[in-house]
């Protein structure tokens, strides 16, 4: 975490404009290479903070109140703040994504001078946000790896009992949709987390196009039957009404994990579970 700032609507097009360009998405894949290559020096272990030590990297609890992690690195030591008051799976998160800072900033690899040669014309706050995004996938990355993801998606196919069981294995219910979602980059995908109060609290995606932050959707649309159990359901786009998208929706914990593609999604492993709209 590098700060928030607030942005215009017009800003925050052009940063999605300038994320989904073919450069970003190239370092992108080659970062989240590296970070997994980093990750298996250490046995892909999910002892971040014994990660940390190795690699001479302060953790430092931060204590101020509404004061959220971030990393820095003054006269040469890198140093991650924590956030104390989170709760464990959080805090996890928080510590993987703040390591990724890290890895960005490794002078070795370039990965920050690249971003800012290859996107010249962005504005600090743009790089800054395109870091962020970078960080994020990678925290993901380690705490889920390729084998783990691999296994989820081997045994239920693109579905959201994938995201489940990612989650089950501890770790936030964002950064497990969010590495399904990104391990099929190729396709056309987006990933909600629809809250309680039938409001999207997170989304992710493989294209441009995304929903209003906090989206409330009307009291009828169609993934909302996923409260009564497991639904395959064409629901219209977020962008665009007369856009179908093909959605598969189950509740987690009193949330809605939905996952949904245009063009259809593939079809599951298990043959019992039914093709999608056959």
């Amino acid at each position: 975490m590098v700060g928030d700032l607030p942005k215009s609507e017009e800003s925050n097009k052009t940063l999605i404009e300038l994320a989904d360009s073919p450069d970003f998405l190239q370092l992108r894949k080659e970062f989240l290479a590296y970070v997994e290559h980093r990750h298996a020096e250490f046995g892909l272990s999910r002892d971040f903070q014994g990660i940390c030590g190795s690699l001479g990297i302060r953790v430092v609890p931060t204590e101020i109140p509404g004061e959220r992690s971030f990393y820095s690195a003054l006269g040469g030591q890198p140093i991650i703040h924590l956030d104390s008051s989170e709760p464990p799976t959080r805090s996890a998160f928080s510590l993987a994504h703040e390591l990724c800072h890290y890895f960005f900033d490794e002078d070795e690899h370039a990965f920050k001078a690249t971003l800012e040669d290859t996107h010249r014309n962005a504005t600090p706050e743009a790089l800054r946000d395109m870091e962020e995004e970078l960080c994020l996938s990678g925290a993901g990355v380690l705490l889920f790896p390729s084998s783990t993801v691999e296994r989820a998606l081997s045994r239920h196919g693109l579905h959201p009992q994938a995201v489940i069981d990612l989650i089950q294995q501890g770790g936030s219910m964002h950064a497990a949709l969010r590495r399904v979602i990104e391990t099929h980059m190729s396709m056309q995908l987006w990933g909600f987390v629809v809250d309680r109060n039938d409001r999207i609290e997170y989304h992710h995606k493989t294209r441009k196009y995304q929903p209003a932050k906090n989206a409330q959707l009307p009291p009828m649309h169609p993934i909302l039957a996923a409260r009564s159990g497991y639904i395959e359901t064409k629901a219209p786009a977020h962008f665009k009404q007369s856009w179908p998208i093909f959605f598969r929706a189950i509740e987690y914990k009193n949330r809605i994990i939905a996952i949904g593609g245009s063009p259809r999604l593939p079809d599951l492993p298990n043959a019992a579970q039914g093709t999608l709209f056959g």
